[in-house]
């Protein structure tokens, strides 16, 4: 029986995959033998990862440093990519942003537009740009979305919305790009251990209690870790999954039917203005 998680001389790019979910997808994907891009704002974590993968494989890895924000980024990217290896078999979309978006906050808006900017616009674009090589290879792209996208968490409010509009993303170009040989899937991850949390500067969202949190309340009684997402990636990008399209895999713990909420007492965070806080 051939190992259809042999990722040998397959292309993945892997956007926000210089720490936390993405790095692990990236650092799995390499160890399987697919070629991998890794790209990210920080130089020193992108090459970091870089030099991790390479020591996992043989196979060739390419650092870009890009900020998704920015359309000509998005545009290098995934030109520089080609330039590179000749093709595009995964296209994984990690790269995120968070922020604690109160209704009452007078940044709201400056937050909905750099949270939609990276976790819906930036998709949205590479996505369409990289249709033409995925098509030539029958190619996938996995999108890591949120359980924020499948139920509400109020102080993630902007954040929750975006994840959901990828959803809806995600299963529309499923029903549009599968004539093209193209499947497009999604795991939606609940409470995943990364730094993330601790960058929010809120006790109720601090990486301690999250785990704390997560080990009462979830029923398989812990947090998931990046490895957790990874494999699950490396499912729907494989073989295994060829006729599983449009799917929203929650990588949770089952904590959709968890009781866990996390309130915002500690602090009042109406005039919270970092908004630089990249999940994944």
């Amino acid at each position: 029986m051939s190992n259809c998680r042999d990722f040998n001389q397959k292309v993945a790019l892997i956007t926000g995959s210089s720490s936390g979910i993405g790095e692990e997808i990236a650092l799995y994907l390499s160890s399987l033998g697919a070629q991998v891009v890794i790209t990210g704002r920080d130089e020193d974590k992108v090459r970091s990862v870089a030099e991790r993968c390479r020591e996992l494989s043989l196979q060739k890895v390419l650092e870009v440093m890009a900020d998704l924000s920015k359309y000509e980024d998005i545009e290098r990217l995934i030109y520089e990519t080609i330039d590179e290896f000749g093709k595009l078999d995964i296209l994984v979309n990690c790269a995120g942003v968070s922020q604690i978006t109160p209704i009452t906050s007078p940044d709201l808006m400056i937050f909905y537009d750099e949270i939609m900017s990276v976790n819906v616009k930036s998709i949205l674009y590479l996505s369409s740009l990289s249709v033409p090589y995925l098509e030539k290879t029958k190619g996938n792209i996995v999108n890591v979305s949120s359980v924020c996208g499948i139920r509400p968490l109020g102080p993630l409010m902007v954040f929750c919305m975006s994840k959901s509009a990828l959803d809806m993303l995600t299963q529309c170009l499923a029903q549009e790009l599968g004539p093209k040989g193209i499947r497009v899937n999604s795991i939606n991850p609940a409470s995943i251990q990364t730094p993330m949390y601790d960058k929010f500067g809120i006790e109720s969202f601090s990486l301690d209690t999250i785990i704390e949190m997560s080990a009462k309340n979830y029923p398989l009684a812990r947090i998931g870790q990046p490895i957790d997402c990874a494999k699950a990636v490396a499912y729907l990008a494989s073989d295994d999954a060829s006729f599983i399209s449009g799917v929203l895999m929650p990588v949770d713990g089952a904590s959709i039917y968890a009781n866990m909420t996390a309130p915002l007492s500690d602090h009042n965070h109406d005039n919270q203005s970092n908004t630089d806080c990249y999940t994944h």
